[in-house]
């Protein structure tokens, strides 16, 4: 698979990149420069599209210009994590 991973997952692309082609926000330079959050979101899925990339991002508003624009998207969300930890705790505490 071919992925682009958002900046606040900087370093998971170590985990994919064996099996996958990984490129990442922060390496490819797409959140820098003077401009406002909406449109470094619109570069980051603009980047994605034209890349055939699929989008990891925890930010909800570069998932929801993915979805607008057909872009294939994992969203992250905080209850993803939160399920995560939840079941790391009850494993600590069998």
């Amino acid at each position: 698979m071919k992925m682009l991973i958002d900046e606040m997952y900087d370093g998971l692309e170590d985990y994919f990149e064996l099996e996958n082609e990984v490129k990442t926000v922060k390496k490819e330079k797409l959140r820098e420069g003077s401009f406002t959050k909406l449109e470094k979101d619109n570069k980051v899925v603009d980047f994605a599209s034209k890349n055939g990339l699929i989008l990891v991002t925890q930010d909800g508003k570069a998932a929801d210009i993915a979805k607008f624009h057909n872009v294939k998207c994992v969203h992250v969300e905080m209850s993803d994590i939160a399920k995560i930890v939840s079941e790391k705790l009850r494993l600590l505490r069998q």
